[in-house]
């Protein structure tokens, strides 16, 4: 699981939005108990998207297997001669 991902802490502070708001905003919860909850929502939100990352991964596989060559990337040109 990546938990430094700009993903993984941007759906933390989306989890952990109202915890924060009412830390810096409202002034009627304890900063500490702000940070607490968006360090435990940066868990979940990891947990989160490790799962999207597996159920998506063999599509980006096939995608890749599946992708066009161009013509000339097939062909093999042989060295010279006197390279060698």
């Amino acid at each position: 699981m990546a938990l430094i991902r700009p993903s993984t802490v941007l759906v933390a502070a989306g989890i952990s939005v109202p915890a924060l708001w009412h830390a810096a905003v409202a002034g009627d919860l304890d900063p500490t108990v702000a940070m607490e909850r968006f360090l435990i929502a940066v868990g979940v939100a990891a947990a989160l998207l490790a799962v999207v990352r597996a159920v998506t991964a063999p599509y980006a596989r096939q995608r890749i297997v599946d992708a066009p060559v161009r013509a000339e990337d097939k062909v093999v040109d042989d060295p010279p001669a006197d390279a060698q």
